[in-house]
């Protein structure tokens, strides 16, 4: 499992008389960045009641729905099925987690689950649904099969050097095969942020995240997906052979900065991912107009060898009649 958290230590001061080095660039950055968001909260949350919007009107100030340490019993489904009330109406949950105070610091509450998924083959998608937050997720992603690291016997589709069978999500050759992925850790966490902010400036680090009631100017608890450590190693195949596999299910609560920093970093990396997807596929399109080309080519020069052909027997008729009329004369 991943593990399920990470400290970053900022190396110590210089020495005496000495200038300080490079070790506190880091936390020097974390620093800065805490001090941006709370200067944000200024401009875009609590305290400006009174305030008016450009166009004249006075500012709608949203606040928390719930305070936080509220008690409440946090419900987790699992299904096939993308409608989270759908589930909730016709199935049990795979875990109650009962009288959790809301985003309380020391919240954490664990649990497993064996979940045997009805289908396996195609392109099928799984969701985990929680219906206290009215929050859901994909289960599984989509992507190619990992390259090969050792060499590959194509004929067998084992593994070159110690001929054992090479995994289920290992490419045999260069082709692209897209392949679907279960996730193995479900971690769900509250934000710890309970501020106000103006309706119509909802702070960019919850624009996902943010659920307004306008008829009441509240907004439900900030709750998040917390899929930062899992790393592409620990994600299943989903094939005819998987049978069960066991989940690792966490709620807990994540301070306001640390969710910023794990989620923007998660963003980042997920735009990288989409750049080289576009990338890989623009170069096989490229080598498929290319082999396009060439194939046209080779018909063109073939047609002229054809041609050429053909009017080779008219060459050697007008040669031969040359030839006779100089017998004649």
């Amino acid at each position: 499992m991943p593990p399920a958290e990470a400290a970053v230590g900022a190396a110590g001061a210089a020495a005496d008389g000495q200038p300080q080095q490079r070790g506190g660039g880091f936390f020097q950055s974390i620093i800065r960045m805490v001090m941006m968001y709370y200067a944000m909260k200024m401009f875009t949350g609590g305290g400006n009641k009174g305030a008016q919007q450009a166009d004249g009107k006075e500012a709608r100030i949203v606040s928390p729905r719930l305070p936080r340490g509220h008690p409440l019993d946090m419900h987790l489904f699992i299904s096939e099925e993308a409608s989270w009330q759908a589930v909730a109406a016709q199935a049990q949950p795979v875990w109650l987690a009962a009288d959790v105070a809301l985003a309380e610091p020391d919240v954490k509450r664990e649990a497993t689950f064996v979940y045997r998924p009805s289908k396996v083959g195609g392109q099928d998608d799984f969701f985990d649904h929680t219906a206290t937050f009215a929050r859901t997720q994909p289960l599984n992603r989509y992507l190619k099969k990992r390259a090969a690291k050792e060499g590959v016997n194509l004929l067998s589709g084992k593994n070159s050097t110690d001929d054992a069978a090479m995994p289920d999500d290992m490419a045999l050759g260069n082709e692209t095969i897209i392949i679907s992925y279960l996730h193995p850790n479900i971690t769900l966490q509250m934000v710890d942020d309970f501020s106000k902010f103006n309706e119509r400036a909802v702070p960019p680090q919850y624009k996902d995240l943010a659920d307004v009631d306008p008829a009441t100017l509240t907004y439900a608890p900030h709750i998040w997906f917390n899929n930062f450590w899992l790393l592409r190693d620990y994600l299943v195949p989903v094939n005819e052979s998987l049978a069960e596999l066991e989940l690792h299910l966490e709620l807990s609560s994540v301070a306001s900065w640390k969710y910023m920093l794990m989620s923007q970093d998660k963003a980042d990396g997920e735009e990288e991912e989409e750049e080289e997807k576009e990338e890989e596929d623009g170069a096989q399109d490229g080598q498929q107009a290319a082999g396009g080309s060439n194939g046209s080519a080779a018909a063109a020069a073939k047609a002229r060898t054809a041609g050429k052909a053909k009017s080779k027997p008219a060459e050697e008729i007008e040669a031969e009649s040359e030839g006779e009329e100089k017998k004649d004369k």
